[in-house]
């Protein structure tokens, strides 16, 4: 909608991928801050730089909503559910750090997206998505 002319774009088919490496390397971060013991910033320690990272999320994920939502919901069950595991199992403590610090991230992307929600407009399906998240 935002391209003029008969050129075929390749936005269909790159930005699902930009919003999954943006997705998978703030997983990944997790560990990073955590071995890097003070020599990372992490940026769930600082509201200004976490919404400065997310503020523009939702509108890349809304290009291709389905993708990414299955992709976040393919991510968060399988975290969600080692969490819960490791919590009553005895687990090291800075594993069980790292599964917290990602699933902090994926709530912080979906508590995102869902904002970016209520600014833009939304067809019956995208709610539907939000409701999975």
């Amino acid at each position: 909608p935002y391209l003029k002319g008969d050129q075929p774009s390749l936005l269909e088919a790159n930005v699902p991928a930009i919003t999954q490496a943006y997705i998978t390397s703030r997983l990944e971060s997790v560990q990073l801050v955590l071995g890097a013991a003070g020599g990372v910033d992490d940026m769930l320690d600082s509201e200004e730089a976490l919404a400065e990272q997310l503020d523009a999320l939702p509108y890349l994920v809304r290009f291709q909503y389905d993708k990414s939502a299955v992709y976040l919901a393919a991510l968060f069950d399988p975290l969600l559910e080692a969490f819960s595991q490791a919590r009553t199992a005895s687990v090291p403590a800075v594993q069980l750090a790292v599964l917290e610090g990602q699933l902090t991230w994926l709530v912080y992307i979906v508590g995102a997206l869902i904002k970016g929600r209520l600014s833009a407009t939304a067809s019956e399906a995208h709610e539907t998505l939000d409701g999975d998240l």
